[in-house]
């Protein structure tokens, strides 16, 4: 098992808690993700009822945890998974505006923000980060923040 990240400490009055993202696996997880939260000789497998992202952490709201006192408990539980060995997105194109762009090489696990590594067809390579990205079908549509092309 993997660790995924580590929860803080509650987050407001209803349950919410705020978890460190320690891998990029992490941003993966959506609404109704299952993720097993363990603690020494224990082991709670948590459904995901709603997720924020902050700009250093996750806030996360657990089905079944809906107060400060049973967030409180949660506090100091590592979240672990499965380790991915390839990220979905790799070898798509990726698109903007309709334009490719290029091929996704890789994605960089950078800790609350990874980036996707996109090798253009004139050879260069351009670092887009992943919130600016939409998986589709076929292809990864990016919205290019403005300057970010020219570099």
């Amino acid at each position: 098992m993997t660790l995924l990240g580590r929860v803080l400490k509650p987050h407001g009055l209803k349950g919410e808690v705020r978890v460190l993202p320690i891998e990029s696996g992490l941003y993966r997880k959506a609404v109704g993700s299952v993720l097993i939260l363990r603690r020494k000789h224990r082991k709670l497998s948590l459904k995901i009822e709603k997720v924020k992202r902050s700009p250093r952490y996750l806030i996360i709201k657990f089905e079944g945890i809906n107060s400060l006192e049973e967030a409180e408990a949660l506090r100091g539980f590592e979240i672990v998974g499965k380790e991915e060995k390839a990220n979905p997105v790799e070898g798509k194109k990726a698109v903007a505006g309709g334009r490719v762009l290029g091929i996704v090489k890789e994605v960089l696990p950078i800790p609350m923000n990874p980036v996707v590594v996109i090798e253009t067809y004139s050879g260069k390579e351009l670092l887009v980060p992943m919130k600016f990205c939409m998986e589709k079908e076929n292809v990864l549509e990016v919205n290019l923040p403005p300057g970010l092309e020219e570099l």
